[in-house]
């Protein structure tokens, strides 16, 4: 299926998502281990959702954690030296 900006309805969720990130923490410079605890606390905030059986919020949590691992991903890709 052809989109017109070439992405789906959610990879748009999850781009308007960093966006929104980055409005609220500016650029994030994290090391490795950070990011991995930021992910585990957004997928815990996914389960606790779920465990209340809150579908809406199941998806909302699961477009914020996607572009979390987008932001660690960016951070990776611009190249800069990573703090140990």
């Amino acid at each position: 299926m052809n989109y017109p900006n070439g992405l789906t309805p959610v990879e748009q969720e999850v781009r308007m998502e960093r966006a929104n990130q980055d409005v609220k923490w500016g650029i994030q410079n994290h090391d490795v281990p950070r990011w991995i605890s930021i992910l585990v606390e957004e997928v815990g905030k996914v389960a606790q959702a779920d465990n209340k059986g809150i579908r809406s919020r199941v998806r909302e949590r699961l477009v914020t954690t996607a572009a979390v691992a987008v932001a660690a991903i960016e951070r990776l890709d611009r190249g800069e030296e990573i703090p140990a």
